[in-house]
């Protein structure tokens, strides 16, 4: 795996095993960083000297909007009246990136057959609130809206099926 912020090499190195990750399938790559530095951060993977995959992370800006996404969890919401999925509120910059040290108060509202678990409004914890969305007897698409002072409104369609 190998490291860089702002395109300069930090490091290049293997996975490391411990008594902490021998159980694990893949034992993580651990980097030290002496100071931080705004900018972009990008690993690259590597399986026998060849790049394989590769993942960028910039330095989030100011608060500007949130972005709503749903756990699908490689299923369809059912409308049984029982069936929940996670929803989550991402509160980003202008770029779409996360603002991790956001911590605003997020009001969801449902429109279709479907209702809110738990809390509502909720705070952001690491730049994310989220919700549980119950599915109700209607196949049909539900609307969930978020909406934060001084952020614009995120929404989504969830699709129902019977």
């Amino acid at each position: 795996m190998a490291l860089y912020l702002n395109n300069t090499l930090i490091e290049r190195q293997t996975s490391k095993r411990d008594n902490t990750s021998n159980q694990l399938n893949y034992a993580p790559f651990i980097f030290h960083m002496n100071t931080f530095e705004k900018g972009k951060l990008k690993a690259i993977g590597y399986i026998r000297n060849k790049a394989v995959m590769e993942d960028v992370v910039s330095t989030s800006g100011k608060a500007n909007m949130i972005k709503l996404t749903y756990d699908k969890s490689n299923k369809k919401l059912r409308a049984d009246g029982a069936d929940v999925v996670f929803v989550y509120a991402t509160i980003c910059d202008s770029e779409g990136n996360t603002v991790t040290g956001a911590d605003d108060s997020i009001q969801f509202t449902v429109t279709g057959s479907g209702k809110i678990i738990g809390q509502n409004p909720i705070n952001a914890e690491a730049g994310i609130a989220t919700i549980l969305l119950q599915a109700g007897n209607t196949p049909k698409e539900i609307v969930v809206e978020a909406k934060s002072t001084m952020l614009i409104s995120g929404k989504i369609k969830i699709p129902v099926i019977k």
